[in-house]
């Protein structure tokens, strides 16, 4: 099957070749003027934090308070941290980076909870650009942090054995120097990558709105579930690739009410590009419990965008709180199982719902 549509996808780009320029190019307008300069930058100055050994000398002060309120070693809480700072895929870099010193249960959690997007994007792209309002991306980011949090706060279910909770300062003090250079050129090789990926699903994002098919799929599933086919739409490529969805989204907010709710959600998830972007940096590790986490933190961030977005309306917009829950089953339900269908089909022996163990 994949093959099959492999192979479907190089006779569309020699049919339709001007529908995919077009798709390759805005991926690589968004990679270049967006992504590379607010993620290169904290990637390096991420990577040089743990070259020096910055993050386990944290490790001292935060360790016992850390592992008790919240079940992680503090290395784990300062990778949250960054990661909410840095943007996908500073959480997942990271989280490579701490295998070997944390055990192998609590690097599958510590990626469940950092790998977030960036509040450069949120607040910049989302909120000032396409919400025209600062203010709403305040917002969204607020809403982005607590759905992680809440995240961080279930991975204390998932119990790593207490043999394995001392973390292991392995890591070895570097020259500046020495170590700047190979942050330099670790980086350049993940922001590339990065690259890649944005422009690949951009390419299929572009196909797929110029299929009348998937139009016509879009306005009956619309109709079935009394969802917005605009907004339905926007879930289904936001779930492939989030900045493409967020722009999709957004030009609709005032005139649909649960535009803020989608963009949360779609946020919230990241979409199969940053999956396949982490799978890449840790292909190692089981990715499973990882997209179930995403697919939670999504639905978390779309409830407590409805739950809050009143309050925040009547206190710092100050303006009258109008909310409407139409849609709002159907809009899960839907998400949930587009996730699940492509999670699904994309599924292979590395992407298991196990505890599987890394192979270090």
């Amino acid at each position: 099957m994949s093959t099959v549509i492999i192979i479907l996808l190089m006779a569309y780009t020699l049919i339709e070749p001007q529908v995919c320029i077009t798709g390759a190019t805005t991926g690589l307008l968004l990679w270049f003027n967006k992504v590379l300069p607010s993620l290169l930058p904290f990637i390096i100055l991420t990577q040089l934090l743990f070259k020096l050994g910055l993050i386990f000398k944290l490790e001292k002060y935060l360790g016992k308070f850390s592992y008790r309120l919240f079940g992680v070693s503090g290395s784990s809480l300062v990778t949250f941290v960054l990661g909410s700072i840095g943007g996908s895929p500073t959480g997942a870099k990271l989280t490579k980076q701490l295998l070997g010193n944390i055990s192998n249960t609590e690097a599958i959690k510590t990626l469940c909870f950092s790998n977030n997007t960036g509040p450069l994007f949120i607040i910049g792209t989302v909120g000032t650009i396409l919400l025209k309002d600062v203010r709403l991306g305040y917002f969204l980011m607020i809403v982005h942090i607590l759905s992680a949090f809440t995240i961080l706060l279930l991975t204390r279910f998932y119990k790593t054995p207490s043999s394995q909770n001392v973390v292991r300062n392995t890591y070895s003090n570097q020259k500046f120097v020495e170590a700047f250079t190979e942050s330099v050129q670790n980086s350049m090789e993940t922001i590339v990558y990065v690259g890649g990926f944005i422009i690949f699903f951009s390419v299929i994002i572009s196909i797929l709105k110029s299929l009348s098919i998937f139009n016509v799929l879009i306005a009956s599933v619309a109709e079935i579930f009394n969802v917005e086919a605009v907004l339905l739409e926007g879930v289904v490529l936001g779930s492939m690739e989030f900045s493409n969805g967020s722009a999709l989204i957004a030009p609709y907010f005032g005139q649909y009410q649960n535009v803020l709710p989608i963009l949360s959600l779609t946020l919230a998830f990241g979409g199969f590009c940053v999956f396949f972007q982490t799978a890449q940096i840790l292909s190692s590790i089981s990715l499973g419990v990882y997209f179930v986490s995403k697919v939670m933190q999504g639905v978390f961030a779309y409830l407590l965008t409805i739950i809050l977005y009143p309050v925040y309306q009547t206190f710092i917009l100050k303006v009258p709180t109008i909310i409407d829950l139409k849609g709002v089953v159907g809009y899960l339900v839907l998400f949930v199982s587009i996730a699940i269908f492509l999670y699904a089909y994309s599924s292979n022996k590395n992407f298991t719902l196990e505890k599987a163990p890394l192979n270090l």
